[in-house]
């Protein structure tokens, strides 16, 4: 602040405060603007994640597959990482996507494997077969005694 901001009323010292932050950011974000290497970002390919996926679908000109899927995504029914396996038929945009050199594909096409409950032969003993601590002492006891 300087000797002629003394004089301000709070209010206006907050705001003027607010007023040169934002132009503290707005100079940061120009020397940002100017160090970044444009042509490095564009040869890099794309890394295909939940955003770029949703931002395709939300192009007017997408598929309506992929539309279709978007809403599931968004329903949470499915996941995007899972439209290979889960969206019948798949979208066009997942095979021009993948065959492209200018993108990067991340998912698998194979769904997990889902394991269902283990089950146990007659013969196998397990915990629940056990004989529980308790049985022997049928009154009470405490851990001190």
């Amino acid at each position: 602040m300087t000797a002629r901001d003394d004089d301000l009323a709070p209010e206006i010292e907050a705001v003027v405060r607010e007023v040169r932050n934002a132009m503290a950011d707005l100079e940061t974000s120009r020397i940002r603007l100017e160090n970044l290497d444009i042509q490095a970002l564009l040869d890099g390919p794309t890394v295909v994640d939940d955003a770029f996926m949703a931002s395709v679908a939300n192009v007017p000109s997408s598929s309506a597959e992929l539309q279709t899927y978007a809403e599931r995504v968004r329903a949470g029914e499915c996941r995007w990482s899972e439209i290979e396996y889960r969206a019948q038929p798949v979208p066009p945009e997942v095979a021009e996507l993948k065959n492209s050199p200018r993108y990067v594909w991340q998912w698998s096409a194979t769904p997990p494997v889902e394991r269902g409950p283990i089950r146990r032969s007659a013969d196998t003993v397990g915990p629940s077969d056990w004989p529980d601590d308790f049985d022997d002492y049928p009154t009470r006891r405490s851990w001190l005694e």
